[in-house]
């Protein structure tokens, strides 16, 4: 934020709340006034304790001049924040850090207020109100899987911003979540891409990536891995070419055509990937006499995969690891070591290595 001094060419309204008629700072956010306490402001921020503490309060002005501009005519005024962040930081500074906990107001205050306070107490070094509103942020998140996708660009935003991890991986993952797929209907029925589209759209905004590969991703096992036309009747008397019936495939009408290119690419890497460690080579059956065993039980978990439709090579993975003994088996006298042994460290890092390069399966 930056702060500029700016004389007031009409009646500003105050804030109903936190224009204080003894207060000493005047503040201007959008078109409202506060008026807040210097004391009640060091105490709470390092930020403005340097500001009042040093011999100018911006660089080349005087104190003369900073007395002058700290009032209704020549406020303090917040380019960056909204009224109503800033009236969320107020409360917030004004309860007091050691009173925090016995409050009741804060147990009604929504995601978007936690945001609020923890962005500008951020911004503000009031690290002791930081801690508390990202403490209550991420205990709300656990709880509220349904917050609106503006709320979670928010969070991720401010995350980005103040370098709070668990809240961008929380916040995410909601996001991600936000994907809908065919419920209660058949595949196809509903998938036009619409909830991709505006993730990819945040995601290209905040540069990530990897944001938009997991959302590929979502939406792909949303629609079960199936991108064809589905399994329906063409010749049904309901099927309509557009007047009006039920289509019975998806054209993705809500992507461009670089997104539905991107789709479409990761589709085909990664169906390719599961294909190929449905049948393993040949070679390593007779490797020792551990095998046998082994490669019966990939050969029957990989065709009732099959079977299920199953294209994901993560899901495909993370099953298969299922068919390894839960113990190394180290007994087969193999000279070079039980080949079932190292063959599941080879899955074990297939597996890392596929989740590490989603983002390039999905590239343009």
């Amino acid at each position: 934020m930056t702060h500029t001094t700016l004389a007031r060419s009409a009646e500003i309204p105050r804030d109903d709340l936190y224009y204080f008629d003894d207060g000493s700072c005047v503040f201007q956010v959008e078109d409202t006034l506060f008026n807040l306490h210097r004391s009640i402001l060091c105490r709470n921020s390092n930020f403005f304790r340097n500001l009042f503490s040093g011999p100018q309060s911006t660089v080349g002005e005087s104190k003369a001049v900073e007395s002058e501009r700290l009032n209704d005519h020549s406020p303090i005024k917040c380019a960056d924040t909204t009224v109503e962040a800033f009236r969320a930081w107020c409360w917030a500074i004004y309860a007091g850090f050691n009173e925090f906990e016995g409050l009741k107001t804060s147990e009604n205050f929504t995601e978007e207020q936690f945001i609020h306070i923890g962005s500008l107490a951020h911004k503000y070094e009031c690290d002791i109100i930081e801690k508390w509103a990202r403490g209550k942020l991420e205990a709300r998140l656990a709880k509220s899987p349904r917050i609106p996708r503006a709320v979670l660009e928010y969070a991720i935003r401010t995350s980005m911003k103040c370098n709070w991890p668990s809240v961008k991986t929380s916040t995410e993952a909601l996001l991600i979540a936000t994907i809908s797929g065919p419920r209660d209907t058949s595949l196809g029925t509903s998938n036009t891409g619409a909830d991709l589209r505006e993730i990819l759209r945040f995601a290209d905004s905040i540069g990530n990536a990897e944001l938009s590969a997991r959302a590929y991703y979502a939406f792909l096992c949303s629609v079960g891995w199936n991108l064809s036309p589905k399994t329906r009747n063409v010749f049904s008397e309901s099927r309509s070419d557009g007047g009006g019936g039920e289509m019975w495939w998806d054209d993705l009408g809500a992507l461009t055509d670089r997104q539905k290119i991107c789709l479409y690419r990761g589709f085909q890497a990664m169906t390719s990937i599961s294909v190929q460690l449905r049948t393993l080579p040949a070679a390593y059956r007779q490797r020792c006499d551990c095998t046998k065993s082994l490669f019966e039980k990939w050969s029957e978990k990989a065709t009732k995969l099959e079977g299920a439709g199953s294209c994901d090579p993560r899901q495909f993975l993370k099953e298969m690891k299922k068919v390894f003994p839960k113990q190394p088996s180290g007994g087969c006298g193999h000279k070079n070591g039980c080949w079932v042994d190292n063959f599941q460290k080879k899955v074990n890092q297939l597996s890392k290595d596929v989740d590490g390069a989603l983002s390039g399966f999905f590239s343009e």
